[in-house]
């Protein structure tokens, strides 16, 4: 089957000075190529700058890569243009649909897996080729959702969360095939344990540093737990709030027991977390949060915020926890975590990693496919 997916996110090994990147639209294609799918990625990469006065020097600047990635081709057109005139999206989105075509010189399509629809609307709509369209939307998505003829040429429109299930659908304007596309754990070897249990708690977190992951909240948590308890928490990551981080850590008097680790690749960033009682990410508009996933894959506790993109997967109490977006709330959660047993705090992670398990990358990526494919009328 050849697949063609549109986004305007995607890896990008190649710029590391690019922050906008996500992970795991390459996990599924990666995973759709290695069971014998033909699978190329138009991605559209927007750069937005604000100065309308710089439209001139900004329109030229529209460079086109290729990269193989797992044996998925990525044609990546690069697009800058001015923040405040944000009507020219659509039309940026139709330039790009028709560079990227004639680049790409593909066959026609089976079916085209549109990601972002609202934020890249112009792009899969202007695209040459007659076959089925479905929709993927993500939280940055549902921010801009608005009743629109848009979706009349979509055969089915999936969601990476629940959250964003419900979302889209309170607004009433779609009645037609819908579908869950979820994301999906990395395999990791079995009987995984926490290294160095020595009576001292571990807390980890590891993504961008980031307003919205709320790693501020996590630290005057923790500086609320009781005295008695030994606990050490890790940030994994790099981005703007990590100078301000740092200086709320030496304000709380926790500096001493707060280490910043900084970037790591993904497979490292994996490996920390079996070093590690738990991970923790009480974020807000998170879509998904796969870091999640991946952390319970190796048998830790997670804990995330209830009504955001991993509630569902997360079952507060069984495999991990959920907490509101408040202080209080996540020190009784750590609180409870660091004055469990540790054969309790295994017992969790055992669920935890059945049910990484069950939601394996693989599993999740034909799951997808194929209702995406259902959704069309099509045979996956």
């Amino acid at each position: 089957m050849r697949l063609l997916l549109t986004t305007h996110l995607y890896r990008m090994p190649d710029r590391p000075d690019f922050v906008n990147e996500i992970e795991a639209l390459h996990d599924f294609a990666r995973e759709w190529v290695r069971t014998g799918h033909e699978v190329s990625v138009f991605h559209a990469y927007m750069e937005r700058e604000s100065g309308a006065g710089r439209l001139k020097l900004l329109l030229p600047k529209r460079r086109l890569v290729e990269l193989s990635l797992d044996g998925v081709r990525v044609l990546r057109l690069e697009l800058r243009f001015p923040k405040a005139i944000d009507p020219l999206r659509r039309r940026y989105m139709a330039y790009a649909a028709a560079r990227l075509s004639k680049a790409a010189a593909i066959e026609p399509p089976d079916l085209i897996l549109s990601h972002f629809p609202i934020i890249t609307e112009g792009l899969p709509e202007s695209l040459p080729y007659a076959c089925p369209r479905v929709a993927v939307l993500h939280s940055t998505d549902i921010k801009r959702l608005k009743k629109t003829a848009l979706w009349g040429g979509y055969a089915g429109v999936g969601f990476r969360s629940r959250r964003i299930r419900a979302d889209f659908l309170r607004e009433g304007s779609w009645s037609g095939p819908e579908f869950l596309a979820l994301s999906g754990a990395p395999p990791v070897p079995e009987g995984a344990a926490r290294e160095g249990a020595d009576g001292t708690v571990r807390f980890l977190y590891a993504g961008k540093l980031i307003e919205r992951k709320r790693v501020d909240l996590t630290l005057r948590a923790l500086s609320m737990l009781p005295p008695e308890i030994d606990w050490r928490f890790t940030v994994v990551g790099e981005g703007p709030e990590e100078a301000t981080l740092k200086r709320l850590a030496a304000a709380l008097g926790i500096e001493g027991r707060v280490a910043f680790a900084g970037r790591l690749g993904r497979e490292e960033a994996i490996s920390e977390m079996a070093r590690h009682d738990a991970f923790v990410m009480p974020s807000s508009g998170e879509t998904f949060g796969l870091a999640y996933l991946e952390a319970m894959a190796q048998g830790r506790i997670a804990v995330g915020t209830a009504g955001e993109g991993i509630d569902g997967v997360i079952e507060d109490g069984a495999n991990g926890f959920l907490v509101r977006p408040d202080a209080e709330s996540l020190r009784a959660a750590l609180t409870r975590i660091a004055r469990m047993a540790p054969a309790e705090r295994a017992a969790i992670g055992r669920v935890a990693r059945a049910t990484a398990k069950a939601m394996s990358a693989e599993n999740m990526a034909r799951a997808y496919l194929e209702n995406a494919a259902s959704a069309a009328g099509i045979r996956a």
